[in-house]
């Protein structure tokens, strides 16, 4: 398996040197600046609500008077070149600083402030913190990743103070400059691992039968709050048909999201006719394609249990490798097909609302995570620099009208001044160093995600970890980590959980529920979804957490029990009913949830006199 993934690369990388004429064409083009702009102003907006949102849990998570010190989270997370200024420094004040620090950034790099300095201050800060402790992380990586790129990118050349500075000092230079369209496309090949290399992982028997929204929806750490008192009755009457629905247009969706990016390129040539290829390039490039459609029925054999072989993910993978290795055998087929269906199904249109809804579902309806909230926000991606433009006009001008008095909102005399969304796009072009530079770059950084997304055999082999050792470095110190394996292969259907006791001389138990905040917080929604996480995990694996844990609830509450105190940590497990149990007999699907709940001790240690 590690031979057919790195041959894969190798091919690609073929491939890419084949076409690279027509590469550069794609790759170094300049674009309207809006764009990432508004998803400039998205991130560092959702971002600045996930470090609030953090706000109770930060002694815990990142001082030395929390869950470990600086020296225990190096030797746990460090590993040799991670990096955080939370190793060398943890007092609750400097904690404290730190994060005014990077919120006082990430609202400069928000508004558009000294752009150039704060999107990097607010990534290295942003670093520092998943770096120091990773029993809350789940999600993080899409921060960190997409972060990276927009520091790559010119994002502060529209809707933001730098432009307007800029604007306002030299009047007679042109409303907006160009920008380099490579680090946008970066990002969408960056969906390609938030979303398809995610679906492909999800081979299951719950995916399959449809299972995965209803199990999510009854989860106590993941259900809405909207509905606690009705949850079941609600999933008794919907588990079995829409939820199914959902769970396989959800998974499909995710799986066939490459023919987005088809779409990218498809307009892309549309609008700059794109360089062919010679007669003998030609037939070097379709033979490299055979290859690598044969690799990838190969790996798609190797990765997936025979078992799974016929559930989506296996299906499409091998499906997709044939389409590429007869690819221009087919060239008269694909021709046959009315080019309206070909554009609708490859369109932006399709795939933004569909990115937009899977996103805004994950982040209104399921308790997961504001990095939800930015997976919605990367439909932006799809949408012209020109067409934000016209939006922005159109509710500039609903504005000024419904602010204006009324006898004036009618005359077209009066009509606001609007920009031109088509207004002028300065353009300049990059020296053939930096063109090189950056290529370089995108080549390295491609091959070092795709080599942490492919599978290798259970015990990788020395070549593979010597030839990805530099790669990972590389990710380490540019998009923190890439992990997208998200309720896969399958979810849970266990609920699992942890209580925390103080034990008194006498025997007694003091219940300090998870212990993870102080009791007065414990209803608060600040922080629900970290705390749900780490709640999770010491009730589950987290065996050096859980000694950790006891040791902080030692030193926070221990006082709180005269004589000798003992911390004992409890794991609690319950089993959910499957959905056609519920909706044949709710009565009794619940009884035997109830009683499925387990506890048992799972830690205990005596704290240490005062």
């Amino acid at each position: 398996m590690d031979i057919a993934a790195w041959t894969l690369i190798a091919l690609l990388v073929t491939l890419w040197v084949v076409h690279r004429t027509w590469l550069r064409a794609v790759w170094f083009r300049l674009e309207d600046p809006r764009t990432v702009a508004v998803f400039r102003i998205a991130t560092g907006s959702l971002l600045l609500a996930w470090l609030v949102d953090l706000a109770p849990l930060y002694d815990y998570l990142f001082s030395d008077a929390g869950l470990m010190t600086g020296e225990e989270a190096r030797a746990r997370f460090g590993r040799g070149q991670r990096w955080s200024l939370l190793y060398e420094y943890g007092s609750p004040t400097f904690v404290r600083g730190y994060v005014w620090v990077m919120g006082a950034a990430c609202l400069a790099f928000t508004v558009g402030l000294a752009t150039p300095v704060t999107k990097w201050i607010t990534l290295a800060l942003l670093h520092g913190l998943v770096t120091r402790n990773a029993i809350y992380l789940g999600g993080e990586q899409v921060f960190t990743s997409f972060l990276f790129y927009l520091c790559l990118s010119r994002c502060g050349e529209a809707y933001g103070f730098d432009a307007w500075r800029r604007r306002r000092r030299s009047p007679q230079t042109l409303a907006l400059r160009a920008i380099p369209a490579w680090p946008r496309m970066l990002m969408l090949l960056q969906l390609l691992a938030v979303l398809c290399v995610n679906g492909l992982a999800k081979y299951g028997d719950m995916w399959r039968r449809g299972d995965m929204v209803y199990y999510l929806f009854n989860h106590p750490h993941f259900g809405p709050n909207l509905l606690p008192s009705t949850r079941w009755e609600v999933s008794a009457l919907l588990g079995t048909n829409l939820f199914r629905w959902m769970t396989w247009v959800g998974h499909g969706f995710e799986v066939l999201f490459p023919l987005a990016l088809v779409g990218v390129v498809l307009r892309v040539a549309a609008t700059s006719p794109l360089p062919k290829l010679s007669g003998g390039a030609r037939w070097v490039s379709r033979g490299i394609r055979v290859m690598l459609g044969s690799n990838i029925v190969v790996l798609a054999t190797l990765r997936f249990p025979p078992q799974t072989r016929g559930h989506l993910p296996f299906v499409a993978v091998v499906f997709a490798g044939v389409l590429i290795a007869i690819g221009p055998a087919l060239l008269g087929v694909a021709r046959r097909i009315p080019p309206r269906l070909l554009a609708f199904a490859t369109g932006r249109l399709l795939w933004g609302t569909l990115l937009f809804v899977f996103g805004f579902q994950l982040f209104v309806v399921f308790e997961i995570g504001w990095f939800t909230g930015l997976t919605m926000s990367t439909a932006i991606l799809f949408v012209d620099g020109k067409e934000i433009g016209r939006v922005m006009a159109w509710a500039r001008g609903v504005g000024v009208r419904a602010l204006a008095p009324r006898g004036l909102r009618a005359g077209p005399q009066e009509a606001p001044q609007q920009v031109d969304a088509s207004e002028p796009v300065a353009s300049s072009s990059d020296s053939p160093f930096r063109r090189r530079a950056v290529a370089v770059l995108c080549g390295l950084h491609i091959i070092a995600v795709a080599a942490a997304q492919l599978p290798g055999d259970k015990v990788m082999p020395a070549w593979r970890k010597t030839i990805e050792q530099p790669l990972d470095l590389w990710l380490d110190w540019t998009t923190g980590f890439q992990v997208w394996r998200m309720f896969a292969p399958n979810g849970s259907r266990h609920i699992f959980d942890v209580e925390a006791v103080l034990v008194d001389t006498a025997g007694r138990e003091h219940s300090l529920g998870p212990g993870i905040v102080d009791p007065e917080l414990r209803s608060s929604a600040w922080g629900r979804d970290k705390r749900e996480k780490i709640r999770r995990r010491l009730g589950g694996r987290g065996q050096r957490y859980r000694v950790w844990h006891a040791q902080w609830l030692c030193r926070r509450f221990a006082h709180t029990v005269p004589g000798d105190v003992a911390v004992r940590i409890y794991a609690i497990r319950m089993t959910m009913p499957a959905p056609q149990q519920l909706s044949d007999d709710i009565a009794s699907a619940l009884q035997q949830h109830d009683a499925s709940l387990r506890r048992w001790v799972k830690y205990e240690v005596s704290c240490p006199s005062p």
